[in-house]
């Protein structure tokens, strides 16, 4: 959906979200099935993070619910302390740095207390943006690789992250083969950037070409929803 959101063409996109992101190449506007991973480290996470931070400073008592609140502040410059209601101040400082550096280091994962057993990470890979996006890339065709190296799309909540565009661009020029630049595109509008994936599906729904992509009722109750993944739309 990032990928109808940046236009036509072969892309890379990857989502970044609460529940476990999800990294696919995108060629005419279908999915490449072999090029879908997943990864661990997402917003959900971070909010996990978060809240370990919290529980250090409020002894035990931090919510999950005011973690993802705090999390939800962090692109904010500024941000450095956060009022609690009954007018306890908290001084976030370089927390909210690392919290967010897990994003490009996840074995950074051991550094938060009572993180590395929790029920998010069972049986699921923690990869790195970085990561995450040269694995979808290698599982491509060698002759198209190029192409989505210079295509590649983010959105979702915790791309909000100040510079998290600039950062991933250049890490993954290093990860890219030899003369290859990597390429990350991303809404510039903080709204379009969060939503990205919902106006990307609202395009996409409308394209004429998209209606071979639908499902039928009787197609649902036969196969089930699960008939759109091999449909390649998600």
């Amino acid at each position: 959906m990032d990928a109808a959101w940046g236009g036509a063409g072969s892309k890379s996109r990857r989502r970044p979200r609460r529940h476990p992101p999800r990294v696919a190449a995108v060629h005419e506007g279908a999915v490449q099935p072999k090029s879908v991973f997943r990864s661990a480290i997402g917003g959900a996470l971070l909010s996990r993070a978060m809240q370990s931070v919290l529980a250090r400073e409020l002894e035990g008592k931090g919510s999950r619910l005011m973690a993802r609140h705090m999390f939800r502040r962090v692109p904010i410059p500024d941000f450095a302390q956060y009022e609690l209601p009954d007018g306890t101040e908290l001084n976030i400082g370089p927390d909210r740095y690392r919290v967010s550096e897990l994003l490009f280091q996840s074995a950074r994962v051991s550094q938060f207390p009572g993180l590395e057993g929790d029920p998010l990470l069972a049986g699921r890979q923690l990869l790195s943006w970085p990561a995450l996006v040269k694995t979808a890339v290698d599982a491509c065709d060698a002759e198209v690789r190029r192409e989505y190296w210079s295509s590649i799309v983010i959105g979702g909540g915790t791309s909000l992250l100040p510079n998290s565009r600039e950062r991933l661009e250049r890490e993954l020029t290093a990860l890219a083969p030899g003369g290859v630049r990597a390429k990350v595109n991303a809404p510039v509008n903080p709204a379009e950037k969060r939503f990205a994936t919902w106006i990307g599906g609202s395009i996409l729904a409308s394209l004429p070409s998209f209606q071979q992509c639908w499902l039928s009722r009787a197609e649902y109750d036969e196969y089930g929803a699960g008939l759109i993944h091999r449909k390649g739309v998600l």
